[in-house]
């Protein structure tokens, strides 16, 4: 029986999990990591066992993921809890800084890429409201699977589903959070309301949600300072609309159709006070506007798909797709804003639209020597800009990338063996035309061009059942990725440049290596991998005197490992943990060899997350985690450690969940502010905050 064989029974065996989820109701302990008997798209293209893959892949449930977010409603710090080889979030809109793996990851909404490598703003982070989301997919470490952008990872967030019965399923969520000062401005608000319709073979779902977040108040007392520039998720308002309509056509086709639109804006009601990083002094804020344009994300992402499970002998999809994203960021007085020879003020706004289509086909080759084949094309678009809005000036020219890319991956079941390999064929074309760049960087006129790279990725690995509880595996992969092309061409300031003949230019491709173990039983559940990345020509951040970050094309190396562990005490309760350590070093000297550390904007801390889920009856459940960050002297970093308690009741049709994250008050400065943040940003942790939710099912 080869592998394809095998998914098709993991398939039945899943879907009682996938029903439930689509009533949005699961009832299981609130684990992060589920292992079997989940299945995943995002890492094989077609649905399949994680334990059939040779690559640590994780799936956050929805109640996992409403759990943590009943704790922190900010979206990437309930992701960062989840995902330990994720940077520790900064708790702003922006998530420069934040790694996967030590490396960038790929975001997706149903597999719709929201990251914008041609210009690397970090704000794909906050595309989606929460609520909208069924389950995170987590597929770690270095992957084409998806085409350009995850040398890191992927993190997919798979949007809900129409209900699976006849009939209209609707829901409502109403929450408040407040610092523990319960002070007027500390206090947040949300609303949410969702319906889910079938009938026959038409199926609908969609909804509205709307958030109001406060400012917060670190364990001190005081106001935590606001990030005017680069964004931040204080003081700000988010309005998400989505909507997702089926139609089976037969009994063995299917069309999709996906739309979701979302504003994150940030008020302009808070300055910041610059704190003191030789003295341990952290930023705040003071009531006060501030000049130009609101910082916000305005993000439109569509797609229609068609499904026919019985063409040619196999499974054909095809994915059509298109993506609107907008970030705009605050501006000052910086001297990269020279204008006509004077020091003005302004601000940038980075513009992306991003358009596709995958095809993907699937069939099982019993002929030839039981194989299961998977294969397609893709085939992708991306024209962006960052442009300067006050003085309509462009800081970055408009640049098109595009690509086609075919590929083919092979199953193979040799015993106890699951063997995978496969490769894709990256074409790709970057199109830019003249442009001058900024005054700061003397006007310099330069000649656009339209350089291609043609990459062969390859993936290798297999899977070992070695007893009915523990799989094996090992694998080969590679990513692909640009190096933020647009702070590349910005930053010329030589004279008689070329974009033909621009070395910066040249992609990053990540090879990645990994071994790992998993382990369930009946009580039991346990994983561990290690990985180790490289880059011969990587990408590493570093700031210049305005905070602005520039690339360095260095040789990049990254090693770590992962370990989870989770044991069921009852039926009632379980314990945890989950340990996650990164560390790196880059070619700073062009020798060859890597030599220098890599800084905190690149290379999470150590962590380990330990955590006790119980039931106690009567609708009754709490969750106890703790969150330890540890020292690292090498990237100027003190360690800390935050306690967070969920209590979650059922109440009537519904559940009310009150949440208290830094249950101790911990006054912190955190790990990005220690690591690489400058006066200005020399943030404090948030400090006691409550978080009450009540949602319910009519």
């Amino acid at each position: 029986m080869n592998t394809l064989k095998l998914n098709k029974h993991a398939l039945t065996a899943t879907s009682a999990v996938m029903l439930a989820a689509s009533a949005w109701a699961q009832q299981d302990l609130g684990a992060a990591y589920e292992l079997d008997p989940y299945t995943v798209t995002t890492a094989t293209r077609v649905e399949k066992q994680i334990s059939s893959i040779p690559q640590s892949v994780s799936i956050v449930s929805e109640q996992s993921l409403q759990d943590q977010l009943s704790i922190s409603s900010d979206l990437i710090s309930a992701l960062s809890q989840m995902a330990p080889s994720y940077s520790p979030s900064r708790g702003k809109m922006t998530g420069a800084g934040e790694t996967f793996r030590g490396r960038n990851p790929l975001f997706m909404i149903d597999g719709v890429p929201q990251s914008n490598p041609l210009r690397d703003g970090s704000r794909d982070g906050y595309t989606i409201d929460p609520a909208m989301i069924e389950r995170i997919e987590l597929v770690h470490g270095a992957s084409a699977a998806q085409g350009m952008g995850a040398t890191g990872g992927i993190i997919n967030y798979v949007t809900k589903r129409a209900p699976a019965v006849d009939g209209l399923n609707q829901w409502a969520e109403f929450g408040l959070s407040s610092s523990d000062q319960f002070s007027s401005d500390g206090v947040g608000y949300r609303s949410a309301y969702g319906l889910g319709y079938r009938q026959g073979d038409l199926g609908l779902v969609g909804g509205v949600t709307y958030e109001w977040r406060p400012m917060s108040y670190d364990g001190d007392g005081n106001l935590v300072g606001i990030d005017n520039v680069q964004g931040d998720t204080m003081n700000s308002s988010a309005l998400d609309l989505y909507g997702k309509l089926t139609y089976q056509l037969d009994e063995d086709q299917e069309l999709r159709f996906m739309v979701n639109t979302f504003e994150m804006k940030q008020d302009l009601e808070y300055v910041q006070v610059a704190g003191d990083r030789e003295a341990g002094v952290p930023t705040t804020s003071i009531e006060g506007e501030t000049i130009g344009k609101a910082t916000q994300n305005d993000v439109t992402t569509l797609s229609a798909s068609y499904r026919h499970n019985a063409i040619g002998g196999g499974k054909l999809s095809v994915d059509l797709f298109a993506n609107d994203f907008a970030a705009t960021y605050g501006g000052g007085t910086y001297g990269t804003f020279i204008y006509e020879g004077e020091l003005i003020f302004d601000q940038s706004e980075n513009q992306s639209e991003k358009k596709g289509a995958k095809v993907t086909f699937v069939r099982d080759l019993d002929e030839y020597l039981n194989l299961g084949l998977v294969t397609g094309i893709d085939f992708f678009e991306d024209t962006t800009q960052q442009v300067l809005v006050q003085t309509n000036r462009q800081w970055v020219p408009e640049t098109t990338y595009e690509s086609w890319a075919p590929y083919l991956q092979l199953d193979r079941l040799v015993g106890d063996f699951v063997v995978t390999t496969g490769v894709r064929f990256e074409n790709a074309k970057l199109d830019v035309g003249d442009f001058t760049t900024l005054e700061s960087y003397g006007s310099q006129e330069v000649a656009g061009g339209s350089p291609d790279f043609d990459e062969w990725l390859f993936n290798l690995g297999t899977t070992y059942r070695a007893t009915d509880a523990l799989t094996v595996f090992a694998s080969y992969t590679q990513g692909f990725g640009m190096a933020d092309v647009g702070r590349v061409l910005r930053g010329i300031n030589e004279p008689g440049q070329d974009v033909d003949d621009f070395l910066d230019l040249e992609p990053v491709v990540t090879d990645n290596y990994e071994l790992g173990a998993r382990w369930s039983s009946e009580n039991w559940k346990a994983s561990l991998s290690g990985y180790w990345s490289t880059s011969d020509l990587g990408s590493r951040l570093q700031a210049n005197e305005d905070g602005i970050y520039l690339v360095r094309r260095e040789k990049t190396e990254i090693w770590g490992a992962e370990a989870e562990l989770e044991r069921d005490l009852d039926a009632r309760s379980s314990i945890g943990g989950v340990f996650a350590w990164v560390d790196g070093k880059s070619d700073t000297d062009g020798d060859g060899e890597v030599d220098t550390r890599l800084n905190g904007a690149n290379i999470p801390p150590a962590r380990l997350n330990l955590y006790w889920n119980r039931v106690w009856g009567e609708g009754l459940r709490t969750r106890f985690q703790a969150s330890n960050y540890f020292d690292s002297d090498s990237r100027g970093f003190s360690g800390y450690t935050l306690f967070d308690l969920l209590l979650s009741y059922e109440l009537g049709e519904g559940a009310l969940k009150v949440g208290l994250e830094n249950v101790f008050d911990k006054q912190y400065i955190t790990y990005y502010s220690q690591t690489v943040g400058n006066d200005s940003r020399y943030f404090a942790g948030r400090g006691r905050t409550l978080t009450a939710k009540y949602s319910f099912e009519f």
